[in-house]
């Protein structure tokens, strides 16, 4: 991969809504010439918003780790209070982080866990965001 691409998958980091015009202007590339590499780039999944769930009236953030089990991890796919689902290679844990409005409304989902006969592994309360999708690609 080119440097002028990884500028361009970072700038995109930073703000996906950044035109091939201010794009091509601060990258002194031509449009044209960014339009047909992106096209080729094939490392673009997908543009999402970050949302403040506290301002949705969201209050709760936690992490549960269960073991993995396809029964468990279907069930979780299919949750409206996943927000994020990952599996850990190395042990075969499966990470959920969860968005609920109440502290009921986390209770009640946990105890579905466990009427599933998984023991939840730990689950913890985030606080705040730090830092969201801040990850920069290194130029060579």
């Amino acid at each position: 991969m080119k440097d002028s691409d990884i500028r361009v998958l970072n700038i995109l980091r930073d703000d996906s809504r950044t035109s091939f015009t201010r794009l091509s202007r601060s990258l002194k590339i031509p449009v044209t010439t960014l339009f047909t590499r992106f096209q080729n780039l094939d490392v673009i999944v997908g543009f999402k918003s970050l949302l403040d769930f506290k301002k949705l009236g969201y209050f709760l953030n936690v992490l549960f780790v269960v073991n993995f089990d396809e029964k468990i991890l279907e069930f979780l796919k299919k949750s409206d209070k996943v927000n994020t689902l990952q599996v850990c290679g190395v042990d075969r844990r499966i990470f959920a982080n969860c968005i609920f409005k109440s502290f009921s409304g986390f209770k009640e989902f946990e105890r579905e866990i466990i009427k599933l006969n998984f023991d939840v592994i730990f689950s913890h309360h985030f606080l705040e965001p730090v830092s969201l999708e801040s990850f920069k690609i290194k130029e060579k």
